[in-house]
């Protein structure tokens, strides 16, 4: 993951419920809508105001609902991030509107797919897309910024109560407690 080596942290994903004040959100590799149900709303809401450009393999359920779905091909991400059309087969104005897209418009806010990070040199391209929010300015802002939604971090209240309740009895029962004829 590019997280700690980029910005000296694990992750720090934008809340869903600040897409809506983004106005231009770009999407790498990540079908929000077939991965990240619950946030499909937010996306809905986020096309409302900003333009949603989706940048992927396929041309997925969520680059059909986008404003616009650039094709790239595999592993070319940050070639594309760092603007080499020779590498991406994206024509070069392409990339130029986006990049001009992109510095003028704020906030912006790029979706990192999850699995791009899981292959070799993952963090690498983590690390140029992210390039695109700290050279625009988007990095510490409202609604603007680089969020990767792996699942595992953007968790964000006190857990302490759930696992650990005061009363007596817990407020969940292990998946094995169900297969052993214990859950309730």
């Amino acid at each position: 993951m590019f997280w700690p080596m980029t910005f000296g942290m694990q992750t720090e994903e934008l809340e869903s419920l600040e897409w809506k004040n983004a106005t231009y959100t770009v999407i790498f590799n990540s079908s929000i809508t077939k991965t990240r149900i619950p946030y499909a709303k937010q996306l809905k809401e986020a096309k409302k105001k900003a333009k949603v450009v989706v940048v992927d393999l396929d041309f997925c359920e969520t680059a059909a609902n986008a404003a616009e779905c650039i094709p790239i091909k595999a592993d070319t991400d940050a070639a594309f991030a760092l603007g080499s059309p020779k590498i991406t087969n994206i024509p070069i104005n392409t990339i130029k509107r986006i990049v001009i897209e992109i510095t003028k418009r704020k906030p912006l806010h790029i979706i990192y797919g999850a699995s791009n990070y899981q292959w070799y040199n993952g963090d690498l391209k983590g690390r140029a897309i992210s390039l695109l929010a700290v050279l625009t300015g988007n990095i510490g802002i409202s609604s603007g910024g680089i969020s990767t939604y792996a699942g595992q971090y953007n968790l964000r209240f006190n857990l302490s109560s759930w696992w650990s309740p005061k009363e007596e009895s817990l407020n969940w029962v292990p998946y094995l407690g169900f297969l052993q004829g214990k859950g309730k």
